[in-house]
């Protein structure tokens, strides 16, 4: 079946169409600031996770474990109680 282009409407035609547009852009601004604090703490964890274990030795795993609760994976845990 062979594909037929679409004319997708444009940004302005989407954006006069929503009900509450600035809503929108408040959730859209709001994501994007904890998603640039969020990204750039995870960096510093394997780093911090190094200075606590002071024989250097399953960084990775720890700083992944702590990576997984910070992601949400606590909520299962918790839930489990």
């Amino acid at each position: 079946m062979p594909v037929t282009d679409k004319k997708l409407d444009k940004a302005s035609r989407v954006i006069h169409a929503l009900d509450q547009p600035r809503v929108i852009f408040g959730l859209l601004i709001t994501t994007i600031i904890i998603q640039a604090a969020n990204n750039s703490i995870n960096p510093i964890i394997s780093l911090f996770i190094k200075e606590l274990i002071h024989g250097g030795h399953g960084v990775t795993l720890v700083a992944g474990i702590v990576w997984h609760f910070d992601h949400g994976g606590g909520t299962t845990v918790r839930s489990v109680r």
